[in-house]
């Protein structure tokens, strides 16, 4: 069961407290109409964003676990639909402009697909995935509520975007965030410590898809967390309460009225986001979104990207 601590407070930092290395990692590029993600919007405004990855290394251990894949290098190895989705967002760019991928990301600080020992994936849309099958030594992990998803995949579904043979079954762990290992973490109701020292905890963080999670890391031995919050918020004026997630009703094939939304429960999103909020407001907190167009362009190239880590926050909440 979920234990009582505070929402208003993160667990302080223990005797000799472990604490894990964040690098960012370059994953391709997007272009989104921001009037899809968020209200109001510009209608004409597309904003070129990154699918960030990221490394996490243990600074104990030296275990290496990567949050997110990217976008795969051939997208045309995706189910049908997923490779539409993919184009469509890739747009005019050539794939070889679109696409760094996280292999040769890692590749820049000396490291290879093998050397990864674990994969936490946010949830499975296709510029979160990358090629998994480059990843042969490491264990996957994911919400609960992917698996579902999976099952009912491409191509027992043909129309279905998530291939059901995405991570190999014998390698891939479906989280439950329920039971004596489920903590409560600040304003985040259910997350599950990965490592068991205090490190590294995968947070529930449900409404943009069935089983999306982020990764909550304690960045320093003093106190300091980083949130890699994944798809929860597509736009950072969400985050920062000056715009709200965009939704509209179309008509459907049958002439039945559909709600379009990024987010598959929008409710759920928001609550998520509020949660996100009030994170903001603790010391010595950060916040990254997997497609943060302005975290990228003040930091692209530079050293929180891989060989180089991002430092740990000291004083503002979240980046401005």
């Amino acid at each position: 069961m979920t234990t009582s601590q505070d929402c208003s407070h993160l667990p302080p930092p223990g005797i000799n407290q472990a604490y894990c290395h964040v690098s960012a990692l370059e994953g391709g590029m997007m272009q989104f109409p921001s009037a899809s993600f968020v209200t109001p919007a510009n209608p004409e405004e597309v904003k070129m964003v990154p699918s960030l990855a990221f490394l996490i290394t243990h600074a104990q251990t030296g275990e290496r676990l990567l949050f997110d894949l990217g976008i795969r290098k051939d997208i045309n190895t995706l189910p049908p639909t997923a490779a539409q989705d993919a184009a469509s967002f890739i747009g005019n760019w050539s794939l070889e402009e679109a696409i760094e991928n996280v292999p040769n990301a890692l590749a820049k600080g000396g490291l290879k697909p093998g050397d990864i020992s674990r994969i936490c994936l946010s949830h499975c849309h296709f510029d979160h995935i990358g090629d998994p099958a480059l990843y042969s030594n490491a264990r996957f992990i994911v919400g609960e509520r992917t698996r579902e998803i999976l099952e009912n995949g491409y191509p027992k579904d043909p129309k279905s975007e998530f291939a059901s043979d995405l991570s190999p079954e014998s390698r891939t762990e479906y989280l439950r965030f329920s039971g004596e290992k489920c903590v409560r973490m600040g304003p985040f109701e259910r997350a599950l410590d990965l490592y068991g020292d205090g490190s590294l905890y995968v947070v529930d963080t449900p409404g943009h898809l069935p089983g999306h999670v982020s990764l909550l890391a304690r960045t320093s031995a003093d106190g300091a967390w980083l949130l890699l919050a994944g798809d929860l918020a597509h736009d950072c004026r969400l985050l920062h309460g000056t715009a709200k997630i965009a939704s509209v009703t179309v008509q459907g094939p049958n002439g039945e009225s559909i709600v379009d939304c990024a987010h598959a429960d929008q409710p759920m999103a928001e609550r998520t986001i509020v949660a996100v909020q009030e994170f903001m407001k603790l010391e010595m907190t950060e916040v990254i979104i997997a497609h943060d167009a302005e975290w990228y362009a003040v930091n692209k190239g530079g050293e929180y990207f891989w060989p180089g880590k991002i430092s740990p926050r000291r004083s503002e909440h979240v980046h401005q």
